[in-house]
């Protein structure tokens, strides 16, 4: 026998489930947030809960809500709703003071990996990592032709076309988290406490 070869890998284990529910269970087992949202309306109303919670907990002025500059989140009539629900809105690139105050941060996922509850975010000079990092609110949408089973799957994308692998990627994987040297785990203190998935059907 030959030593020091691992051998061809193993094939990655099948599903037996729906690829969103899959995903959404893994997401929540972390302490994230898995919906389906059927509609603009229903996005709408769903933000609006979100916007009034963060104003309960700051009640000063309108609550800063940060969003990517992409034409995804502008066909959605966000910041018309997000302003009627209370918030003010901001487009990234923002300045650090202004992305430092915002509560809620809004993106668009390019893929939502359901084998471990990841959402691949790509960025760009319009995308910036601060929306999904700097609000203790991270809100990512996307659309079903997102979800792929495995991490894999989602790099397999740029199989032959290096030119189309982003130069700035984020993993999302749940909230943030942080543990002491006792092993005593918080969240958010290192990113947002709480992360919404929402698939937009």
């Amino acid at each position: 026998m030959i030593s020091g070869h691992p051998g061809p890998r193993p094939a990655p284990p099948p599903f037996d489930e729906p690829l969103f529910d899959r995903f959404a269970r893994e997401l929540e087992a972390l302490g994230g947030v898995g919906r389906t949202l059927r509609g603009v309306a229903q996005l709408h109303a769903y933000l609006a809960d979100l916007i009034q919670a963060a104003a309960a907990r700051d009640p000063e002025g309108g609550v800063p809500v940060l969003r990517w500059r992409d034409e995804r989140l502008e066909a959605l009539d966000l910041d018309a709703a997000l302003t009627c629900a209370g918030a003010r809105v901001l487009a990234w690139p923002a300045s650090r003071e202004e992305a430092a105050r915002a509560l809620i941060g809004i993106t668009w996922a390019q893929a939502a990996i359901a084998f471990t509850g990841t959402l691949a975010l790509e960025h760009d000079a319009a995308r910036g990592r601060q929306v999904s990092l700097l609000p203790p609110v991270h809100v990512a949408l996307f659309r079903r032709e997102a979800l792929v089973p495995h991490l894999a799957d989602y790099l397999r994308r740029f199989a032959g076309r290096p030119e189309a692998v982003p130069s700035n990627l984020t993993l999302v994987t749940g909230p943030s988290r942080t543990a002491d040297i006792e092993q005593t785990l918080t969240v958010g203190v290192h990113g947002p406490g709480e992360v919404h998935a929402l698939l937009l059907e």
